[in-house]
């Protein structure tokens, strides 16, 4: 899915964090990466529930703190 359909770029409201979502068809991630040496934290998810699809790690919204270069590829927990 990452390679092919749209990207859409986000504002992160954080000026450490990238956030993008791309979205094929009916499937989208959010992808959300941490640019800085120091925690930050990501507070503008719309769901409550997301999943890491890279780790299967679970978080729970509105906010998640992403660790010193850390890379999130989030969808949806179900």
């Amino acid at each position: 899915m990452l390679g092919s359909g749209s990207t859409e770029i986000l504002q992160s409201g954080n000026q450490h964090l990238f956030a993008y979502r791309r979205q094929l068809d009916q499937q989208s991630v959010l992808c959300v990466v941490n640019f800085s040496e120091a925690p930050q934290p990501f507070t503008s998810l719309p769901a409550s529930s997301w999943q890491d699809e890279l780790t299967a790690t679970r978080y729970q919204a509105p906010t998640i703190t992403l660790q010193p270069y850390q890379v999130l590829w989030l969808t949806p927990a179900s």
